[in-house]
């Protein structure tokens, strides 16, 4: 999924292990190499090898054998459990939770279908809104495409600014839905 409109797209993950929380993102390189950035330090990372629950990388120069898992559960992709040199992590991708509990909610989430710079927002947080309404525009490989509302309510955040590049199925903003009118 390295394409976009204009650079190489910052994939952001916000990272839980126990109860220590990290922001962490990931660009894609040259020659299949990510740099991974948490903070103010920026490693470069590339994988060597991959076998099932296996994995070399090449880190900083330096090769790191990874064991992995990746468990089965109701959030897909949002954990996983690591050992490398000895010591072991749990990690849960936060992101991936909320992205997983807004869409299974159906509470509005606004999702970018795909990678793209986003050219316009239209709309703020508070301010009402009604399914079918135009919400932002995102432009990938020089082709628009119109966010619309899904349902009826109120913007309650808007997570990225004109211009941002946007990575897909990143979460735009979110809708908090109009209570039903009772008749």
């Amino acid at each position: 999924m390295n394409w976009s409109s204009a650079t190489p797209i910052e994939t952001p993950y916000r990272l839980a292990h126990g109860d220590a929380v990290a922001d962490i993102a990931v660009t894609p390189g040259e020659n299949g190499a990510y740099a991974v950035r948490a903070g103010d330090r920026t490693i470069t990372a590339a994988v060597l090898e991959r076998q099932a629950h296996e994995a070399t990388f090449l880190i900083d120069g330096a090769r790191k054998r990874v064991l992995f898992n990746l468990p089965a559960e109701e959030n897909a992709g949002a954990r996983l459990q690591l050992s490398v040199g000895g010591r072991d992590f749990d990690l849960t991708n936060l992101n991936a939770i909320v992205a997983s509990a807004l869409e299974t909610a159906g509470a509005g989430a606004v999702a970018a279908p795909m990678h793209g710079a986003l050219l316009e927002v239209f709309v703020a947080p508070g301010q009402k809104v009604a399914a079918g309404d135009r919400l932002a525009v995102l432009e990938a490989m020089k082709m628009q495409h119109e966010l619309t509302a899904a349902v009826d309510g109120e913007i309650a955040a808007v997570h990225f600014e004109p211009g941002a590049q946007v990575p897909a199925d990143a979460i735009v903003m979110e809708i908090a839905p109009a209570e039903p009118s009772s008749a």
